[in-house]
């Protein structure tokens, strides 16, 4: 990621600059959590917490989010219409609210200690995790039956086997783990989905 560096920071309670960060009200908390944009700015802000964002990367992981694909598949137009609305509408209520740092000039955006009380609001990836929880439970159900028809003699005799089952089910899940760590390391793990709109 390439940023400008910025001062480092004082302590929680200031900006890197040293002035006092403002203190997000309740009103601020929900009206920035209203937003769909606005989440996957928090959500991607919180996972480096200790970094600027470049607009351009944080455009580029926002709109992969939004389209639900990979950072290498999203068109320029869709970069394009998620960094323009950031710039103009989202960043800056953001840092109005307390909860960002937002350097026009450099063209980068940090965390601000408020983060932590933005944090606490997000169901972080909630939606993703419920998706693996319905895999590994199929996998599961489906080698239960297997195996339980093997014990059974139900099944024909070369597919009776309960060690064959056995290990089919272990490779299964096997294979349903790396697929779910081969996602989390892609970055591509889900998002805080709602209906309301995104510019």
């Amino acid at each position: 990621m390439s940023v400008t560096e910025l001062p480092e920071r004082a302590s929680p309670e200031t900006g890197r600059d040293g002035e006092p960060t403002r203190r997000p009200t309740e009103d601020d908390v929900f009206d920035v959590l209203a937003n769909r944009r606005r989440r996957y700015v928090l959500r991607a802000l919180a996972a480096q917490p200790e970094d600027p964002y470049d607009i351009g990367d944080l455009a580029e992981r926002v709109a992969a989010w939004e389209n639900d694909r990979p950072i290498e598949e999203v068109s320029a137009a869709e970069r394009k219409r998620v960094y323009t609305a950031l710039q103009q509408s989202h960043l800056p209520k953001m840092e109005d609210a307390g909860v960002v740092r937002y350097e026009k000039d450099a063209g980068v955006v940090e965390a601000t200690p408020a983060l932590l009380r933005f944090d606490r609001h997000l169901d972080h990836g909630s939606e993703e995790t419920a998706s693996w929880s319905r895999r590994y439970l199929a996998v599961a159900v489906a080698g239960g039956v297997a195996l339980a028809a093997a014990s059974l003699g139900v099944l024909p005799a070369p597919l009776s086997s309960e060690a064959t089952w056995a290990a089919v089910v272990v490779l299964a899940v096997a294979a349903t783990a790396l697929l779910h760590e081969a996602s989390l390391r892609s970055g591509d793990d889900g998002g805080w989905g709602g209906a309301d709109g995104d510019d």
